[in-house]
């Protein structure tokens, strides 16, 4: 009878073990399932500030012209925007958007540093990054289209 009983506690940490191997399986399926997801969004709809240079190098004939320079201070670091679209943009931003933009796409930080910096978790970091370019790109049409500088008012 005590051998049963040993036998059926057994058979139970066994089944307890088991279960809990294939809920971490399955995590770490359904969290390399949402790295993946948020990789083809992020090819989708983004574009490294390195590729567009490579592309400017290969195609000599394409006409752009730069601005004057523009130069915006974060976390001690310096960054030089050319583009004045870009740079007026940049400058109605929230200081706090405006910061996650030039540190990730300007100096190139990972998620990890620049979390660290701002002392906020990098979900909060890509949800904040995500919200920052869709504020930036409006701000962008609002002054393609009129051709003038964004005022902090919605068009409407």
């Amino acid at each position: 009878m005590a051998n049963e009983t040993k036998l059926n506690i057994k058979i139970k940490k066994l089944g307890i073990q088991r279960s809990f191997d294939y809920f971490c399986k399955k995590v770490i399926k359904n969290e390399k399932l949402n790295y993946e997801r948020n990789l083809r969004r992020q090819r989708k709809y983004e574009i490294s500030l390195s590729l567009i240079e490579d592309l400017n190098r290969g195609n000599r004939n394409l006409s752009y012209t730069l601005g004057e320079e523009h130069i915006f201070s974060v976390n001690g670091m310096e960054v030089v925007v050319l583009d004045d679209i870009l740079a007026d943009g940049l400058s109605f931003l929230e200081p706090n958007d405006k910061d996650i933009l030039l540190l990730s796409y300007f100096l190139n930080l990972t998620d990890e540093k620049i979390a660290e910096q701002l002392s906020i978790s990098r979900r909060t970091l890509t949800f904040w990054r995500h919200k920052a370019l869709n504020d930036l790109q409006k701000k962008i049409k609002y002054i393609r289209e009129d051709g003038g500088i964004w005022d902090g008012e919605k068009k409407g």
